[in-house]
């Protein structure tokens, strides 16, 4: 019995402060629409090629504090003429408004290469063990 009760206790622990070899889940692809209209999937490394100005969106010290995590998806709508963020919407919440804002606030800053994208689709993650986003560069 006290085996089993330190078996349960020890996986707690693992999956609240994590440990070696506990890591984040695998974000979903960036997923987007070209100029073009056909769509395709990349992974980040790739989108970064067709930026020219791009920021992570900030962890802020409050949702830290206050241990508030969450991952969501954002559409990134892209003007085709100056390669600017025209609008975001959110189409998966964070579950958070706090987190969700900061977000879409860093998102609206992205500058892409002119004529390459109409929409990206766009995983974000906020996490108290890893507060720099590791989905987003």
């Amino acid at each position: 019995m006290l085996a089993r009760l330190f078996v349960v206790f020890s996986a707690f622990v693992l999956v609240i402060w994590g440990g070696p070899g506990v890591t984040a889940a695998e974000p979903d692809r960036v997923r987007v629409v070209w100029k073009d209209g056909h769509k395709s999937e990349m992974s980040e490394k790739e989108l970064k090629q067709y930026t020219s100005f791009s920021v992570r969106p900030e962890y802020p010290m409050e949702a830290q504090r206050s241990k508030i995590t969450g991952a969501g998806i954002y559409l990134l709508y892209i003007d085709k003429i100056t390669g600017g963020v025209a609008r975001v919407e959110i189409e998966t919440s964070t579950g958070s408004k706090l987190l969700d804002g900061y977000a879409t606030t860093a998102f609206k800053r992205w500058q892409f290469k002119p004529g390459t994208f109409v929409q990206v689709r766009m995983p974000c993650a906020f996490n108290i063990l890893r507060p720099i986003n590791p989905w987003v560069f």
